[in-house]
């Protein structure tokens, strides 16, 4: 019987990548020259030619040029423009234009000011524009004495830059250089200074010649700071500032005001990281892809990308940029003054990677689903909480403060993991009574470690986002207790003293009145506003419930229990 011989098939080799992409191990798009080539200036060369691996390779394997993406459209390998239309073809890397330069590479003729660069533009309308100079007059008489700006400059990099590096302190610092020896500034640097100004004259204990400064105006401090935001507000108002003046200052001014929204407020649209987000994508799209350095501006991105992926974990609102964009970053020691600071941002980088992961899982997932997940997260955070303990050696109280900091936004994270189950049924999910207990747990830790160390977190300008953690936290412990799992008395001790803060600290606003009033509530007592000016609740806000959803409920960021 004969057998049938079947010959080996001989598949016709196809070139997949150029011989460059074939050596480094990359992936290639096949276009010629290909993008890789082309980032680098080399020569994009296809075909069965022998190369030598020590052929020159101008860039190294372990670096992927930015602004190259792997899943560019690719052409079928068989149809291959003529090569002699490229050779000898000098090669220059794309950039990023606007249409003012796009007419200017254009080699069109063009008549007047259209060809002039936004940064010279933005000069000529601020010091020709009538309602802009008056403005900025107004802004130069808010300017304190240089003394008090020094004392407030020093303040600034010493608490609010130890959670976001926003400003370079060696630029601010010759900026008050030229200001003492010149009495001149540029107009968009004034604005940065009395930003700063802004911030810093209501954190915490000012010193003593703030306080005479403050006192010789004859105006409270909100006021004078209220003065300086409503002016500032008006020079971004206008159209040509808004549309020239987009700067790496103009960056770092939203991303300082984003940031002292997330500190203080927590029903407001923070809507200055919005436009932070929104000019560094305009100024440069590259800010997008960071698989490698690229100086200052990296780390103003980094800087951007943390605020408001503390919004998201901290307040619980959606943020503004993609969580897949943010989870690729990596903090590098060039961009912080020492070591310790550059260990806390990539431990808060992992942290708020984390946060970001849990959100997006919640929000795309069942409770049952959630369930399978749960492990996952609770393994990368019991990993993160060894490198929080093994950083918090310092008796340095700034080291302190990023420590407690690190701690709290961990608990609030595992709160984030677990805070949900509260809402539903015991019988819709598995191990019901295992999940609440870890919120129990979980509300307590972060319950006792922001009423211990509430005063260095108001030294430090974190006390407004700190106390609506805690209160948020004790109706979800009340809400726990409801359901059977049993507090210790400290835990009224500690609502006791969060009510006392608020006291103290006078708030002229009526929602912490409510925040008050809902305290008193919590430890089983009456409302009574004999301490404080007048009601702060209507007359049909009868439950605790009804209480807790005149504060949060008109805003999004917060789980409200329903159907309980």
């Amino acid at each position: 019987m004969s057998t049938k011989v079947v010959k080996p098939s001989h598949k016709k080799p196809q070139v997949k990548a150029c011989l460059k992409c074939r050596l480094r191990k990359v992936k290639c798009n096949r276009q010629y020259p290909c993008s890789r080539c082309n980032e680098s200036n080399d020569t994009c060369i296809y075909g069965e030619n022998i190369v030598s691996q020590s052929d020159d390779l101008s860039t190294p394997h372990h670096i992927i040029p930015v602004g190259t993406d792997d899943r560019e459209e690719t052409r079928p390998v068989g149809v291959e423009p003529s090569t002699s239309n490229h050779i000898g073809i000098e090669r220059r890397k794309w950039a990023f234009v606007d249409w003012r330069k796009l007419v200017e590479l254009s080699q069109l003729k063009t008549k007047g000011p259209f060809l002039k660069d936004a940064e010279s533009s933005l000069i000529e309308h601020l010091r020709k524009n009538p309602s802009i100079l008056g403005i900025l007059e107004q802004l130069r008489d808010l300017l304190p004495p240089l003394g008090i700006c020094k004392t407030l400059i020093q303040r600034y990099f010493s608490r609010v830059e130890q959670v976001s590096c926003i400003f370079d302190k060696a630029q601010v610092e010759k900026c008050i250089f030229d200001l003492e020896n010149t009495n001149k500034i540029p107009e968009t640097t004034l604005i940065t200074l009395l930003a700063i100004i802004s911030v810093m004259l209501p954190l915490g204990e000012p010193p003593m010649e703030v306080d005479n400064y403050v006192a010789s105006t004859g105006k409270n401090v909100n006021n004078i700071c209220s003065e300086i935001d409503s002016k500032i507000n008006n020079f971004l108002q206008d159209e040509d500032v808004n549309r020239l003046w987009k700067t790496n200052d103009r960056i770092r001014l939203h991303a300082l005001r984003a940031q002292r929204m997330s500190r203080t407020e927590f029903r407001k649209l923070n809507t200055d990281t919005c436009i932070a987000v929104h000019i560094c994508c305009f100024k440069n799209p590259i800010f997008q892809r960071m698989h490698s350095d690229t100086g200052s501006e990296a780390k103003l991105w980094l800087t951007v990308c943390e605020i408001d992926a503390l919004d998201c974990v901290l307040n619980y609102c959606p943020p503004w940029i993609q969580h897949d964009v943010f989870s690729i970053l990596t903090p590098l020691k060039s961009y912080y003054p020492n070591d310790s600071i550059y260990e806390f941002h990539c431990i808060l980088s992992k942290l708020l990677v984390c946060g970001l992961d849990v959100y997006k899982t919640v929000h795309s997932s069942t409770a049952v689903e959630f369930i399978d997940v749960i492990p996952h997260f609770e393994t990368k955070l019991s990993l993160i909480l060894m490198d929080i303990e093994s950083n918090s050696s310092s008796d340095d109280t700034s080291a302190i403060f990023r420590g407690l900091f690190l701690k709290v936004l961990f608990w609030v994270v595992r709160k984030n993991l677990y805070q949900y189950y509260i809402t539903v049924s015991p019988a819709s999910v598995p191990n019901y009574e295992k999940l609440l207990q870890n919120l129990t747990q979980t509300l307590k830790q972060l319950t006792r470690i922001i009423t211990n160390s509430i005063n260095i977190f108001e030294e430090y300008g974190w006390l407004n986002c700190m106390l609506v953690q805690a209160i948020h936290s004790f109706y979800l412990l009340r809400i726990c207790s409801d359901k059977g799992y049993s507090l210790e008395d400290n835990i009224f001790n500690s609502v006791s003293a969060i009510q006392a803060i608020i006291k103290r600290t006078n708030y002229s606003h009526r929602l912490w009145k409510k925040m008050y009033d809902l305290l008193q509530v919590l430890i089983g007592g009456v409302v009574s506003n004999s301490e404080l000016e007048e009601n702060a609740f209507e007359q049909n806000d009868e439950t605790l419930f009804d209480m807790f959803a005149d504060i949060f409920d008109s805003n999004f960021n917060f789980i409200v229990p329903s159907g309980l």
